[in-house]
């Protein structure tokens, strides 16, 4: 373990004493702490959702972070909650019609009527894609603003994490899987 850490070191410092760019040394960590992707900030808001509104705090709402691979196979919208990540399932961008089906399916249901989204919401929360996802959709008390809730677990000691995301915002996660197909398949940096 000692020569394991002395070698880390050596091979660091020759790096970075070397005149390596900073580019090398963020590629030697990336391998070193076997992190393939990259983190950006994102335009995708969510909030902490309880007994049908939105929480508006200090805290609320937040930006959803993106992890995208190095390759540009994936992105993942997550949460890190200090241990475990928590957030939207992983959209592979060689599949994204059929990785992003979820988000399509609530954008078409709150594109309709409120009358018309009360009737359905049931039928869609309880759709077998939405209850393995832990999905479901509401119309906002008091705004009748559609929105698309998900459910997480975090821990055995602590609740469950429900968030809620507008339109605009699913609308965004759908944009950034395609975005960065776009620069997978053109060979360009995001």
């Amino acid at each position: 373990m000692k020569n394991k850490a002395l070698l880390t070191l050596v091979l660091l410092s020759g790096l970075l004493l070397s005149g390596c760019s900073k580019h090398s040394t963020d590629m030697f960590f990336k391998y070193a702490t076997f992190t393939f992707f990259d983190t950006y900030k994102t335009e995708v808001l969510y909030w902490q959702f309880k007994d049908g509104v939105r929480v508006t705090d200090k805290w609320n709402p937040a930006h959803f972070p993106v992890q995208v691979a190095d390759n540009k196979s994936y992105v993942r919208f997550r949460i890190d909650m200090g241990g475990i990540y928590v957030g939207l399932p992983t959209i592979n961008t060689d599949n994204i019609e059929k990785d992003t089906v979820p988000f399509r399916d609530f954008l078409n249901w709150a594109a309709q009527p409120y009358e018309k989204r009360e009737k359905t919401k049931r039928a869609l929360s309880e759709s077998k894609r939405y209850a393995e996802l832990d999905f479901r959709v509401e119309n906002e008390t008091g705004t009748n603003t559609p929105l698309l809730i998900i459910t997480r677990k975090t821990g055995y000691f602590v609740s469950d994490l429900v968030i809620a995301m507008r339109p605009v915002d699913v609308y965004y996660v759908i944009a950034w899987a395609n975005m960065v197909k776009e620069a997978k398949d053109k060979g360009t940096e995001l």
